[in-house]
């Protein structure tokens, strides 16, 4: 087997700003103090946009990072957010020590939740605390705890 990896999870913005502010309401922290611009011939090839201009920024929280890109020509078709059984739909999910108390501050900075926070009462995930919400762009964010020791590595 080669070896593989993790290095970061690309999502591609409309607004580079405010998908910083947001993660970093998250906890996440920024790489470099501004986006950075890439404009470079050989990105077109790589992503398959001929002639593309970019703006990047890398956002971590803990050994995770993803890569915020907000294309800034040819600029793509507005946002389509999925439905979470859409084939392609993926979510980040965040460990967070009180699923309630995170979900009452982040609302009150605006972000949108698709439900209250719900407990799992039985079965292999009984105990679990989870709640979806949606960043600037309606990706899908999870809030989760009572996972630890659950999942095998």
């Amino acid at each position: 087997m080669p070896n593989v990896s993790m290095h970061h999870t690309g999502i591609t913005v409309s607004d580079i700003h405010a998908s910083i502010a947001f993660y970093e309401a998250l906890g996440f922290t920024r790489s470099f103090p501004e986006p950075a611009p890439v404009d470079e011939a050989w990105l077109g090839t790589v992503v398959g946009v001929e002639n593309a201009r970019l703006l990047l920024m890398f956002v971590s929280l803990g050994d995770h990072r993803i890569e915020l890109l907000q294309y800034v020509d040819p600029e793509g078709e507005g946002a389509r957010p999925l439905a979470s059984n859409d084939v392609g739909s993926f979510h980040i999910a965040l460990s967070v020590d009180d699923v309630s108390t995170e979900y009452e501050r982040l609302r009150a900075l605006g972000v949108e939740f698709l439900s209250k926070p719900v407990v799992v009462t039985g079965g292999p995930f009984e105990g679990l605390k989870a709640v979806y919400g949606k960043d600037p762009d309606g990706n899908t964010i999870e809030l989760i705890s009572g996972v630890e020791g659950r999942f095998p590595t």
